[in-house]
């Protein structure tokens, strides 16, 4: 039986997670830290691998955005669809401490914890479906929140 240390090893997984997307028909990436790029429905997703944990990942999306005087909308949002959509963490990242200029990123996250590397398979559908929700969950709410602004400014 093979070793769960065996099973997790980044390189491992970064191969499995690589030959499931090709399989699937998306061109997968392996990023410089060591995390896995594809693109769907014309968006950058990731799925990032932790060394220290094995058998955690998470599925992201992360985009850049400009919130500028709705930031507090924007963080409102986020809350909303964490709350609703129930597997994906919703969240607003300011990426000043990381030396990007103090860009702002809205990030859709989907933490896993597999028991076996090929159950992935069995749930990545389901977790983009879930993230596509979010993401057009958060920008429903956006436009509420910052259409109600308008109406109460008139």
């Amino acid at each position: 039986m093979e070793s769960v240390e065996k099973m997790f090893e980044k390189p491992r997984l970064q191969k499995m997670y690589m030959d499931f997307l090709s399989k699937e028909g998306y061109k997968p990436e392996l990023e410089s830290q060591g995390d896995v790029a594809f693109k769907y429905q014309g968006k950058q997703y990731s799925i990032e691998i932790y060394d220290e944990d094995p058998g955690f990942g998470r599925l992201c999306l992360m985009e850049e955005a400009e919130f500028g005087e709705n930031l507090i909308y924007a963080h409102i949002a986020a809350s909303k669809t964490s709350g609703s959509i129930k597997l994906v963490k919703t969240y607003i990242r300011d990426m000043h401490d990381d030396g990007l200029d103090g860009k702002e990123f809205i990030v859709f996250a989907i933490p896993f914890l597999l028991t076996k590397p090929d159950h992935f398979e069995n749930y990545f559908q389901r977790m983009l479906d879930d993230m596509q929700n979010a993401y057009n969950e958060f920008d429903e709410i956006m436009g509420q929140l910052c259409n109600n602004e308008e109406n109460e400014e008139k």
